[in-house]
C-alpha cells in the first residue's frame, strides 16, 4: 500500500494511477489523516442494473415513519394539500 499527501497525489497523479492500474493501493492523506483511498476498478459482476424496487419502498416507509406516518394527503376542510404536506410530498418524490 502507497500512501501520499493531498499535494503529492494532485502533482503526481499519474503515476498514482498507473500504480492502481497494476493492483496496487494508493491511501491519499491529509498531514497524517488518510481521507481517500484510490483502489482498482472491478466491474459489476452480473453486468446487470440490481432491481431498487424493494430498497425505494423501504425509504418511503422510513420517511412516513419519521415524518409521524403522515404522507400526502388532502386537508379534511379545504381538500387542498397544506405547505407542510407539499413539502413531504416533494421529498417523498426525490427518494423514488
Amino acid at each position: 500500500m502507497v500512501t501520499a499527501t493531498v499535494r503529492e497525489a494532485r502533482l503526481h497523479l499519474s503515476r498514482f494511477l498507473h500504480l492502481v492500474e497494476n493492483g496496487q493501493e494508493v491511501v491519499i492523506r491529509n498531514r497524517t489523516t488518510p481521507i481517500a483511498r484510490l483502489v482498482p476498478y472491478e466491474p459489476c459482476s452480473s453486468g446487470e442494473v440490481p432491481d431498487l424496487t424493494a430498497f425505494r419502498a423501504s425509504l418511503i416507509a422510513e420517511a412516513a415513519d419519521g415524518m409521524g406516518g403522515m404522507l400526502p394527503g388532502r386537508c379534511e376542510k379545504t381538500g387542498k394539500l397544506d405547505h407542510v404536506q407539499k413539502q413531504q410530498k416533494t421529498i417523498i418524490k426525490e427518494l423514488i
